[in-house]
C-alpha cells in the first residue's frame, strides 16, 4: 500500500531537530540519555515556543489576513510566553518529568543554576497570583542572571538561542512578514527568559539563517555563497561588537574552508575561545579540555559555532553530529540548534542516514516522547526526505496508510 506523507511545516521540522541534535549531544556528552526523558532544556525551550506561536495562529478566532496584521502590529505576549516556558500553561504530568513546584534553590534536571530558578520563579508566581505583568516578567528575566557585581553577565549565555529555531512557526503563518518584524519577534522572545543584549542577538543570527535556509531550499545554493549571503543578512540586524566578532571569524574560515578536504575545526574553535570572557565559565572548561573544543556557554561563541559547522559540512547530517562530539563541550545546546538548521536546510531528514533501523526508530522515539499538549506530525517517516529512488517497500517500512506506527 502507498506511503502518503504530510509535508511536515518548517516549525515541526525545527522541533524535531531541535530534539535530535539534543539527545545525540546528551549521550555524547556522558549523561547516556537525559535523566528525565529523551530531551533536555533546549528540546523543553523549543517546544514551549513551538507550541506559544501554534497557539496563537490557531486559536486567535481571526482570519488569515487578520492574523497577520496582528502579528506585525502587537507585542509578543510576554505573560503568556513565560507560562509556556515554565510550562504553568500546561496540564499536571506534562512538564517534561519536572518538579516546577519545588524549591528555587533545588536545581532543574539538566538546567544551568539561573534558568532554572528563574522558570521556579515564574511558575511559582503564577501560582501564586503575584506575576501578572510584562514589567515583572522581564525584571526577573534581566535580575536572575545577574552577579554580586550588578552586571547580567549569565544570561548572554546560549540558552537564549538554543530553542529559537522553531520561532520559523510564525513564517510558516506570514511567510512575507520583513526581516526587521521578523527580528522584533524573535528579541520579544528571548528576552522573556534571557533579557540580556548579546543573547537576544545571538538568538536573532540564529532565527534569520532558519529564515534564510528555508528561501533557499528549492534553489540549493553552494554553501560558501549561502553563508555569505546568510551572514550578510545577519549583519543587517546584529551590532554587538562581541557578537559581530565571533562572526567575522567564521565567516573568514568560511571562505577558507569550504572547499578545503580536511578543514581545522578545532584552529576555528580555538579562535572563538579566545573571545570568550571568564564569566562564560571558558576557563574552567579550558583545564578539561585543551582549545581545540569550543568551551562555556557563551551565546556569541556558541551561535558563531553553529553557523560554521553548518556551512563548512559534507552534506551529511550524522557528520555535522560528528563534528559536534569532537569539537564542542555543550553538545547538546550546540546539536540541538546545528540540527535544527539542518533540518530546515534539507527540509528533513536524509532517508540514506535516518530512512531504516535505528536510526528512524530513534526519530519515532523523540516524537512519542514530546508531551501530549506539543500538537505536532507524529509519524517520523514524513520527516525522510531525498533517495526518491528507492525501493516502495523499504520506504514504507513499519508506517501505515492510516498514520498509525508500529515498531
Amino acid at each position: 500500500m502507498p506511503v502518503f506523507a504530510v509535508t511536515p511545516t518548517n516549525a515541526e521540522l525545527a522541533l524535531l531537530g531541535t530534539a535530535l541534535g539534543d539527545c545525540r549531544g546528551t549521550v555524547r556528552y556522558g549523561y547516556g540519555t537525559a535523566r528525565r526523558g529523551l530531551f533536555t532544556d533546549d528540546t523543553h525551550k523549543a517546544a514551549a515556543i513551538y507550541q506559544f506561536f501554534l497557539d496563537y495562529y490557531q486559536n486567535s478566532g481571526l482570519t488569515k489576513k487578520q492574523r497577520q496584521k496582528k502579528a506585525k502590529d502587537a507585542h509578543i505576549d510576554a505573560v503568556r510566553l513565560a507560562k509556556y516556558q515554565c510550562f504553568f500553561a500546561f496540564p499536571e504530568g506534562q512538564h517534561f518529568h519536572l518538579n516546577m513546584a519545588d524549591s528555587t534553590n533545588v536545581v532543574l534536571s539538566e538546567y544551568g543554576t539561573f534558568h532554572s530558578r528563574l522558570l521556579k520563579n515564574f511558575f511559582q508566581g503564577f501560582r501564586n497570583g503575584t506575576l501578572t505583568t510584562r514589567d515583572q516578567v522581564l525584571g526577573l528575566s534581566g535580575q536572575s542572571f545577574r552577579t554580586k557585581s550588578g552586571k547580567a553577565e549569565g544570561s548572554s549565555g546560549n540558552g537564549g538561542c538554543m530553542g529559537i529555531a522553531t520561532i520559523v512557526a510564525i513564517l510558516d503563518h506570514d511567510p512575507f512578514i520583513s526581516d526587521e518584524e521578523f527580528v522584533s519577534r524573535v528579541r520579544q522572545t528571548v528576552q522573556v527568559s534571557h533579557n540580556h543584549e548579546q543573547a537576544m542577538q545571538a538568538a536573532i543570527a540564529i532565527a534569520l539563517a532558519a529564515r534564510v535556509l528555508i528561501e533557499d531550499r528549492d534553489s540549493r545554493t553552494a554553501n560558501r555563497d549561502l553563508a555569505q549571503i546568510t551572514l550578510q543578512r545577519i549583519y543587517r540586524h546584529v551590532t554587538d561588537p562581541e557578537v559581530l566578532k565571533c562572526l567575522r571569524i567564521v565567516e573568514q574560515q568560511i571562505q577558507q574552508n569550504t572547499n578545503a578536504r580536511n578543514p581545522d575545526h578545532g584552529a576555528v574553535m580555538a579562535q572563538l575561545n579566545l573571545l570568550m570572557p571568564s564569566s562564560s565559565g571558558a576557563e574552567r572548561s579550558r583545564k578539561k579540555t585543551g582549545d581545540t573544543k569550543l568551551r562555556g556557554t557563551w551565546a556569541p561563541s556558541s551561535a558563531a559555532a553553529v553557523l560554521y559547522f553548518l556551512f563548512t559540512g559534507d552534506g551529511s547530517q550524522n557528520s555535522l553530529l560528528q563534528q559536534v562530539a569532537e569539537f564542542t563541550i555543550d553538545q547538546d545546546t550546540i546539536g540541538a540548534m546545528l540540527m535544527a538548521l539542518s533540518a530546515l536546510q534539507e527540509g528533513g531528514f536524509r532517508r540514506s542516514e535516518f530512512g531504516a533501523g535505528q536510526e528512524l526508530q530513534q526519530l519515532q522515539a523523540l516524537l512519542n516522547d514530546l508531551p501530549g499538549w506539543v500538537v505536532i506530525n507524529s509519524n517520523a517517516v514524513d520527516y525522510l526526505v531525498g533517495d526518491e529512488e528507492e525501493d516502495e517497500s523499504e520506504g514504507a517500512a513499519g508506517h501505515c496508510a492510516c498514520g498509525g506506527w508500529s515498531m
